[in-house]
């Protein structure tokens, strides 16, 4: 339930509408308060380039854990919105998600 919740929020933080962004920001604050939050994140997979792996401090800190998701978090909004970057630089029609279709339909 947490993985649609997420997934859903994510969706709507890459929209173009301003309150798709603002739901999307509340749902994430929501989830990031939640303590199973962090095994959910742990499922997604980071660039090498945006999450540096610790050092196995072994410092299972409530706080640390929380710091920890919410790290992982944003890289994740980071590397999305890189993605949608690069695709804007190369053809703004599939950044925004529209399909024109070439026979009319």
């Amino acid at each position: 339930m947490l993985r649609s919740l997420f997934d859903v929020a994510l969706q709507l933080a890459q929209s173009t509408r301003p309150q798709d962004g603002s739901t999307a920001a509340y749902i994430l604050r929501f989830l990031l308060r939640l303590p199973s939050f962090g095994a959910v994140l742990q499922t997604y997979s980071l660039s090498k380039s945006s999450a540096a792996e610790d050092d196995d401090d072994d410092d299972d800190d409530d706080d640390t854990e929380a710091e920890d998701s919410c790290y992982r978090c944003l890289c994740l909004l980071l590397q999305l919105l890189q993605r949608q970057l690069d695709v804007a630089t190369v053809n703004l029609l599939e950044a925004s998600g529209l399909s024109v279709s070439c026979n009319g339909e």
